[in-house]
C-alpha cells in the first residue's frame, strides 16, 4: 500500500482560487508524497446564435484578442500558482485544458486518475447557483474522486 497520492488543485484568477491553494498547502498537501497537479482551464469564445444562425460576423482579430489575453492570464495564474507551490517546497505540475470549466476539470480527473480534487468557492448565492452554475456544485456531483471546497472565510473581509 503506498501514501502517494495524485492531488489536482482547480486555479483560475479569482483570490478565492488562490485561498483554496493556501489552504491546500498549509493543510492538505504532502511535500513528501503527494503528486500535486494545478490544473487551469480557458474558456472558449462562446458565440451566440439565434435560430437561423449567427446574424453577425466575429472579425478574426477579436478572436485573436480573446485569445491572446485568455493566454496572459494563464500564464499569469499557474506562475503565481506554480511559485506558491515552490515556496512551500511542494513539487508540482501545471496543465492547462480549454473548454467548459465544470465538464473539463471532470475529464481532467479522471485522465489524471485523481485522488482528490481541491478547490475555492465564488461564493455564489443560490439563484447565483441556478442561473449561472456553479463549478464547484458541479465537481461536486459529478466527479469520480472526492472534492473539498475551501470557501473564504467572510470575517476576512471585514
Amino acid at each position: 500500500m503506498t501514501n502517494e497520492r495524485r492531488v489536482v488543485v482547480a486555479v483560475d484568477e479569482s483570490e478565492q482560487s488562490f485561498h483554496a491553494l493556501r489552504w491546500a498547502i498549509d493543510h492538505v498537501l504532502r511535500r513528501e508524497s503527494d503528486t500535486v497537479t494545478l490544473l487551469h482551464v480557458q474558456q472558449q469564445a462562446t458565440l451566440y446564435a439565434g435560430p437561423a444562425g449567427p446574424s453577425y460576423f466575429v472579425p478574426s482579430e477579436v478572436l485573436r484578442t480573446f485569445k491572446e489575453r485568455n493566454d496572459v492570464v494563464t500564464r499569469s495564474v499557474t506562475l503565481k500558482a506554480k511559485d506558491a507551490c515552490d515556496k512551500a517546497r511542494i513539487a508540482s505540475m501545471v496543465r492547462v485544458a480549454v473548454g467548459d470549466p465544470r465538464d473539463v476539470i471532470c475529464e481532467q480527473l479522471e485522465m489524471l486518475d485523481a485522488d482528490l480534487l481541491i478547490m475555492g468557492s465564488r461564493g455564489l448565492s443560490a439563484i447565483g447557483r441556478t442561473f449561472l452554475g456553479s463549478v464547484s456544485d458541479y465537481c461536486v456531483n459529478h466527479a469520480k474522486c472526492p472534492v473539498v471546497v475551501v470557501r473564504k472565510d467572510a470575517r476576512a473581509k471585514q
